[in-house]
């Protein structure tokens, strides 16, 4: 089992993955972001879009950017049109070489850190991420993954609206189960 921790990005996204050759994607997954502005101001975000594939060889992780949600909808629009600019980058994307992640060779639970290369808004990187997941006896793994970006690194212009500043430091996680061949 491989995990990886795609993640979105500010806009975040996130992203997280786990896999072996031949693993397949059992469900929905959840890529998350939170960032922390001036006076203590939250915003979080999160999309549903969440795809993870395995050639054998490299993991990937692809987060759509396309239906990420705050919670608000002038700024989801803000985040989409004019920080992520998803009209020219849709997704994001992390993949990770294979034998660079822990695999149980049985059920149950692994965690570890991998770097893998996050594509974000255009911008190719390497990127530290934290996995962990717990695979079941049917061969479900249920896995989740954070990363830690700075939004300058990939050229995201930090949020900024009515005098209230995002940092440029982004949590990002994502979540989704995957089935053992």
């Amino acid at each position: 089992m491989k995990k990886l921790a795609v993640s979105l990005v500010l806009s975040g996204l996130f992203v997280s993955t786990v896999a072996l050759a031949g693993w397949t994607k059992a469900g929905v997954g959840q890529a998350t972001f939170s960032a922390i502005g001036t006076g203590g101001f939250k915003m979080e975000g999160k999309t549903p879009t969440v795809d993870v594939t395995d050639d054998g060889k490299v993991v990937t992780v692809v987060v759509g950017l396309t239906e990420l949600v705050t919670g608000i909808s002038l700024r989801d629009r803000h985040m989409r049109d004019k920080y992520l600019e998803v009209s020219k980058f849709p997704t994001t994307t992390l993949t990770v070489a294979i034998d660079a992640l822990k695999i149980p060779a049985a059920a149950g639970a692994i965690e570890g850190d991998a770097t893998g290369n996050m594509t974000l808004h255009g911008v190719t990187k390497p990127q530290p991420f934290h996995y962990k997941g717990v695979c079941k006896a049917e061969g479900v793994c249920d896995i989740e993954g954070t990363i830690t970006l700075n939004m300058n690194d990939f050229g995201v212009v930090v949020p900024s609206y009515l005098g209230i500043t995002v940092k440029p430091t982004v949590t990002i996680g994502t979540s989704f189960p995957v089935k053992r061949p």
